[in-house]
């Protein structure tokens, strides 16, 4: 009695169902699938704060980098929005791209700045993400850092700043 829809599939991803999950996915659902505002699975995962869910969905082949419809995120965006250390950590170990640029012309460590995450700017920068890349207002994450005097920021991002 459950449509077989990617929507309904991305609910009960955000509800945590895996027993509902794994029907979907016997009933031949694809992992890469998007729902109706063109948001991969993986990403409904990470806006949830799923951890199993993301691994699971990664060890079937979801996309790793593919990008958001609606705000232009990837799935590693998506968990540092959401603050989410732990599975930012699992993204970055897959080999997630750090640099990516959303619609709103941000940098997901320009969100770990803004958001003053310490640590998940800490694990962005040591795994490549370059505080320097300015966003849609010509401000990059160490400048934002400087900006507002976010010191423990300032001093995670210093070794990697260039300009």
């Amino acid at each position: 009695g459950i449509p077989f829809t990617s929507d309904c599939f991305a609910t009960y991803i955000a509800k945590n169902k895996m027993e509902i999950f794994n029907e979907f996915l016997e009933a031949g659902m694809e992992v890469n699938c998007r729902d109706d505002l063109g948001t991969p699975m993986l990403n409904i995962a990470c806006r949830n704060d799923n951890f199993d869910f993301v691994e699971v969905l990664l060890g079937l082949g979801a996309e790793l980098n593919a990008i958001s419809e609606d705000r232009g995120y990837t799935a590693v965006m998506d968990a540092v929005w959401r603050g989410d250390k732990e599975i930012t950590e699992l993204l970055i170990n897959k080999g997630a791209e750090l640099n990516t640029v959303c619609k709103e012309g941000q940098t997901m460590l320009v969100l770990a700045v803004g958001a003053n995450k310490t640590e998940i700017c800490k694990l962005l920068a040591d795994a490549g993400a370059d505080p320097d890349i300015k966003d849609s207002m010509g401000m990059s994450a160490y400048g934002y850092a400087k900006l507002f005097k976010k010191q423990e920021i300032i001093d995670v991002l210093e070794k990697y700043h260039k300009e």
